[in-house]
């Protein structure tokens, strides 16, 4: 691939630091096979950069369209504020890099979702402004959204986004399942998320627990009941109950144990209200880690374990990059895929249906299986298929 930039467009820089561990991992691996090309990201919601927050609106208009959005949901507020503001604010902030860029990357994460069209009217803007610059566009390692219903509009976006490329990979087969079903036409081919590269491209552990360490991955509740469609709703008392007791399951076991978060400040916020309630409650005393800011310190928060238990799907991902052994809680099916494709299905659980003294068990079991070496060779050699196959396309268009 000749040209100046390539550019890795999406949520880059997200509060949920796994985006940014996938966008980091796909510029490490990019560079590897195409070093003379720079790499550089594009967040489509508009922040600059980790720890910045979203740069879609700022102050008096920022506060006026979240009431607009309280008034109209989110669906329809997107449908009327994308046309007439939101777009016009993306072309000007896009324009620029796209003109200094040799090709648009779109990946990886859970990009092909209708999340009340947010996703949709975004990439299908984005990808038409390639197209016309004359970019080849690429869809790498997404995920295709399961829990959430598609509107006929979200699909017809993103159909027409996908018909511009000129490759499509998703991370999981689960991933290119759906996609089938929903746009039959688009033609895909499975790798593997790129995170699964996070040792090569942070480094070994910098600072690992002397003593066996678990570490205990929140989400806050409402991301699970918005992915929720048909289980009741789970309440934050439940959620903390539900760590109480893994909490106090381990610690019978003498394992100690710390809460972390993947970034997100409700996450955050939540970890250290499970702390006190252990506190207050159990009289135990649990740490809870610093909440990252960057990448590098969500990788070198959780490479510190020996083992783990976590709802955010990139905790697990990282894990696995380090043979570190987790157990996977299900609140949305991204989850459930990943175990499926590295063939751990045995260590992941849904979080509606599954106990507690269930869960501390498979944690055993999966602390004395580990991951073998060979199998991450296999992961990491599929992930960098997500490079290989458009830079391939590219040099057989150009030949």
């Amino acid at each position: 691939m000749a040209g100046k930039n390539r550019l890795i467009a999406g949520e880059s820089y997200s509060s949920n630091l796994g985006d940014g561990v996938i966008a980091e991992s796909l510029a490490f691996l990019f560079q590897q096979e195409d070093p003379i090309v720079e790499n550089s990201f594009l967040d489509i919601s508009l922040r600059q950069n980790w720890g910045a927050g979203g740069g879609e609106q700022n102050g008096r208009l920022k506060t006026t369209l979240q009431s607009l959005r309280h008034h109209l949901g989110d669906r329809t507020y997107n449908r009327l504020v994308w046309p007439t503001l939101k777009r016009s604010r993306s072309q000007q902030a896009w324009e620029p890099v796209l003109q200094n860029s040799s090709a648009l990357i779109i990946g990886g994460g859970l990009l092909l979702m209708d999340n009340d069209l947010d996703f949709p009217l975004k990439l299908n803007t984005l990808v038409k402004m390639a197209v016309a610059h004359q970019l080849p566009v690429h869809f790498v390692a997404c995920g295709v959204g399961h829990n959430r219903p598609w509107s006929k509009q979200g699909l017809r976006l993103i159909h027409e986004a996908l018909a511009e490329a000129q490759t499509v990979t998703l991370r999981d087969q689960l991933s290119q399942d759906k996609l089938s079903e929903l746009i039959p036409d688009i033609k895909t081919a499975v790798t593997f998320d790129p995170a699964i590269w996070a040792r090569a491209v942070y480094g070994p552990p910098a600072n690992q627990s002397a003593a066996p360490l678990i570490g205990l991955g929140v989400i806050q509740v409402d991301k699970i009941n918005a992915y929720n469609q048909k289980n009741a709703p789970l309440s934050a008392d439940d959620m903390r109950n539900f760590w109480l007791k893994i909490i106090a399951l381990l610690q019978q076991q003498d394992k100690n144990v710390e809460l972390f978060s993947n970034g997100s400040v409700k996450d955050s916020g939540f970890a250290k209200e499970i702390a006190e309630a252990a506190s207050a409650q159990l009289r135990l005393t649990v740490p809870v880690a610093p909440p990252p800011q960057r990448p590098d310190q969500l990788v070198h928060t959780i490479n510190r374990y020996t083992g783990a238990i976590v709802f955010r799907l990139h905790a697990s991902i990282i894990a696995s990059a380090y043979r570190i052994p987790t157990v996977g809680l299900i609140w949305d099916q991204k989850v459930h895929a990943f175990y499926a494709e590295t063939q751990r299905q045995d260590f992941c659980f849904d979080i509606f249906s599954s106990q507690p003294e269930t869960i501390v068990k498979s944690l055993n079991t999966a602390l004395a299986s580990g991951i073998a070496e060979t199998a991450l060779t296999f992961w990491k050699t599929k992930a960098r298929q997500t490079v290989t196959i458009p830079l391939q396309k590219e040099d057989t268009v150009n030949a």
